[in-house]
């Protein structure tokens, strides 16, 4: 069977959730929030095209675009030096400091 022709395809709201591996009651409150799209078949049938099944699902990860917020590198490397650059301010010019040495002793109780 094609793609085109499966996407055409209509599901039971049972069977949506068999797929999704989700309860039937789930695809209802997404059916009744209109996050899935739901066609009634006469007075009593209700069917869910696999299309709109495959619009439902989101890719769980944010690209790095969108974590990003559309900011390109430069303006990234502006933004941290101006942090820098505040945090300094804040503190009268003194950096942190060194805790490389507390840290290892963390590290060696914790693994002891």
């Amino acid at each position: 069977m094609s793609i085109v022709a499966r996407q055409n395809e209509f599901y039971t709201i049972p069977e949506v959730a068999k797929k999704l591996k989700v309860s039937p009651s789930t695809v209802w409150r997404w059916v009744k929030a209109k996050k899935l799209l739901a066609y009634r078949v006469g007075e009593k049938t209700v069917r869910v095209r696999e299309s709109d099944v495959v619009k439902l699902l989101q890719p769980l990860h944010v690209s790095l675009e969108k974590a990003r917020c559309g900011k390109s590198r430069g303006d990234l490397v502006i933004r941290i030096a101006a942090l820098h650059e505040a945090i300094l301010e804040r503190r009268n010019g003194r950096l942190l400091p060194d805790s490389a040495g507390d840290l290892a002793v963390l590290r060696e109780e914790r693994d002891g």
